[in-house]
């Protein structure tokens, strides 16, 4: 399973599975990383599709 991180420009707060990420509302520019991403990546430009609530 994937391990999701987001980070909110002060904190990184995670872990979180992709189901506890989507309870969390996200906006599509709020900043999300995995085992996997070189970066951080706003969470509209991941491949994993509706994540926001």
């Amino acid at each position: 399973m994937k391990i999701y991180f987001v980070h909110d420009g002060n904190q990184k707060t995670g872990p979180f599975s992709f189901e506890e990420l989507k309870q969390k509302g996200l906006e599509i520019s709020t900043m999300i990383w995995y085992d996997g991403l070189d970066t951080r990546t706003k969470a509209g430009e991941i491949p994993e599709k509706n994540i926001r609530k």
